[in-house]
């Protein structure tokens, strides 16, 4: 999800799918540390293109836990440097 940080709008969101790793023993569900990375990049990839002229504007790059979208926090995950 892309942010206004002005407005608090959002401007972009993507989302990947991955799988879990299959053959496992019964009650073991795991998914690949690779296919995390693969999904990130492919969703930040897609964030990025639908900002268009924008994505020069990006600052920063949040690691958002799933709790902590209930309560507006944030955990920092990663330079300020824009990604290019």
């Amino acid at each position: 999800m892309v942010l206004d940080l002005a407005t608090g709008e959002i401007v972009a969101h993507a989302s990947q799918a991955y799988d879990l790793i299959s053959g496992l023993s019964a009650g073991h569900l795991k998914q690949h540390p690779l296919d995390w990375f693969a999904a990130t990049k492919a969703t930040v990839a897609a964030c990025l293109a639908k900002l268009g002229d924008r994505r020069g504007e990006v600052r920063g790059i949040v690691k958002v836990k799933p709790s902590a979208v209930r309560h507006h926090r944030e955990i920092p995950f990663a330079s300020p440097t824009p990604p290019v």
